[in-house]
């Protein structure tokens, strides 16, 4: 399938608002041009590093409802938790508004994130969802089970598949790990996408 790219993020690497982005691109999914999905890592690894003062989880957490935020009221969003399996946080997507920011936000904060996640496994199954064409990472940029855990081998994977759907990956990295977050990075550049780093 072709798709069309529609550049809607930073035009360079300087630091910026991902949520300013992130209005263009609901705008694009409201409009019926784009859909949206947004995938957190839910790994233990995200409750035990620390983004400053916060835990990756509670700087994830934090993003999203500033990103929900941002979107416009008419967009259709969904987001799951990256487990050993995706854990949706609707049955189907939802049009955003306070009601669905603070269902997700809530579905966020009653998580656990403890064990581990196949971050390969739940990212193919996001790119094979009828309609997806745009997804949002929001990530330490690990994986600790699944079908890979080693970045080249997870790099090599996910950027085979995007050649075959045309998903474009956008991320958040939460993490402290820059060798992870570098891996973040190529994935999102490879597929057009971009990566920002919150401040702590």
């Amino acid at each position: 399938q072709e798709y069309e790219v529609a550049e809607m993020g930073p035009q360079d690497n300087r630091p910026c608002d991902y949520p300013d982005s992130s209005y263009l691109v609901g705008r694009a999914v409201a409009d019926g041009v784009a859909s949206f999905g947004i995938l957190v890592d839910g790994s233990g690894s995200m409750k035990m590093d620390k983004l400053g003062d916060r835990t990756c989880a509670e700087a994830a957490i934090d993003e999203i409802g500033l990103l929900l935020e941002k979107l416009p009221p008419q967009t259709f969003v969904n987001l799951a938790l990256i487990s050993t399996r995706p854990l949706p946080a609707f049955k189907k997507s939802k049009r955003n508004g306070a009601q669905t920011k603070k269902q997700a936000v809530a579905f966020l904060r009653k998580s656990d994130f403890r064990g581990t996640s196949s971050l390969v496994d739940v990212l193919l199954w996001a790119q094979n969802l009828e309609g997806v064409d745009t997804i949002l990472l929001v990530s330490d940029g690990g994986s600790s089970s699944g079908l890979h855990e080693y970045s080249k081998h997870m790099l090599e994977t996910l950027l085979a598949e995007h050649d075959r759907t045309g998903v474009r990956i956008h991320g958040i990295c939460v993490g402290p790990d820059d060798r992870k977050s570098a891996f973040m990075r190529k994935l999102a550049e490879s597929t057009g996408g971009r990566v920002v780093r919150p401040s702590g």
